[in-house]
């Protein structure tokens, strides 16, 4: 129901994928369980502070790593995909 690939760069982790499968998951009737899943691969002090720069994309900063994420949505037939992304990885 749910696939999570990481992308990493000299041991650090720069983007999480997220697939969430359909018919399980959609951002219509599924959007708060998508939500709490994507705020487990968030650091601690911000996870529910999401700050929304369109339909589905969403950023928010860490104080405590002093990094800015990103968090993009798509939607296709088959499945709602994530991109968890450290936008300030070299």
């Amino acid at each position: 129901m749910i696939d999570t690939f990481f992308w990493v760069r000299n041991e650090i982790v720069i983007q999480v994928t997220v697939t969430f499968k359909k018919p399980y998951y959609d951002l219509n009737t599924s959007s708060e369980g998508i939500n709490e899943y994507i705020d487990n691969f968030l650091p601690e002090d911000v996870r529910g502070k999401k700050r929304n720069n369109g339909e589905k994309s969403f950023t928010v900063y860490s104080e405590r790593h002093d990094r800015n994420f990103s968090i993009n949505l798509d939607e296709t037939n088959e499945a709602v995909v994530a991109y968890i992304t450290n936008v300030e990885s070299d």
